[in-house]
Parts: C-alpha cells; sequence; structure tokens
C-alpha cells in the first residue's frame, strides 16, 4: 500500500480475511477524498448497507448531513460534515464498517451511537 487511501481502502476487508473467509471484491469503491458533503445531501433517506460480518449486512437510513466546524466555514464546508444514521432496533455496535449503496459503491465508515438508547449513529469527516 503507498497511502492512506489505499489502507482504509483494505482495512474493510482485512477482518474477513483474517477469518479465513474468502471474499469477493466490490465492484466499485468510493475513493475517501471524492466523498464531499454535497455527495450524501441528496442521499437524505436513502437506504446504505452496513456489512456487520462476512454472511450479514444491515440496513440504515441516512437522516442527516450536518456541518460541522465552526464560524463561517462550517456552513459551507464540502470536507468538514458528520452523516447521521438511523439504526435498527438495538443499535449497532461503534466499529468501521464497509459500507454501500446504490450509486457511491463501497467504502469503510467508522461509525459511533451518539444518543444512550443506540438508536442514531454518526460517522464524521475532515477531510481539510
Amino acid at each position: 500500500m503507498t497511502n492512506r487511501r489505499d489502507f482504509l481502502s483494505y482495512a474493510g476487508l482485512a477482518p474477513a480475511a483474517a477469518a479465513g473467509v474468502a471474499t469477493a471484491a466490490p465492484s466499485r469503491s468510493a475513493e475517501a477524498g471524492t466523498l464531499r458533503r454535497s455527495t450524501f445531501a441528496p442521499l437524505v433517506g436513502e437506504m446504505f448497507m452496513f456489512q456487520q460480518s462476512a454472511f450479514a449486512s444491515v440496513g440504515l437510513r441516512l437522516d442527516e448531513v450536518a456541518a460541522v466546524g465552526r464560524g463561517a466555514s462550517r456552513a459551507s464546508s464540502e470536507k468538514a460534515f458528520a452523516l447521521r444514521f438511523a439504526a435498527p432496533p438495538g443499535g449497532l455496535a461503534q466499529d468501521s464498517y464497509r459500507v454501500t449503496h446504490p450509486s457511491l459503491g463501497s467504502f469503510v465508515l467508522f461509525v459511533a451511537p451518539v444518543d444512550p438508547e443506540g438508536r442514531t449513529l454518526e460517522a464524521v469527516f475532515n477531510l481539510s
């Protein structure tokens, strides 16, 4: 691997490889550097599939694309933002997941619950 982007691309496959499970390479992978706030804004309300294991995935709805930061740059930032997903009953553990969406392909996201019940998960992007 030659850079951080390559590492992040392959990091999502490491748990399956360590378990000895054969996985097919995704047909399309989104590059971390190409994911911007405006990429996700039109997808609010759509489902994203989070791969929990080699054999199980769960769909989460994107509820919000929120600004992150301070001042005037906060409102217009394409590179600093947060995604908030509605979690299934019982929540989803804080972890990194391979996520797929029909128009974006697959990519790895680290998400964490932001409420006590674990019903809202958040992924924060700071690409600046």
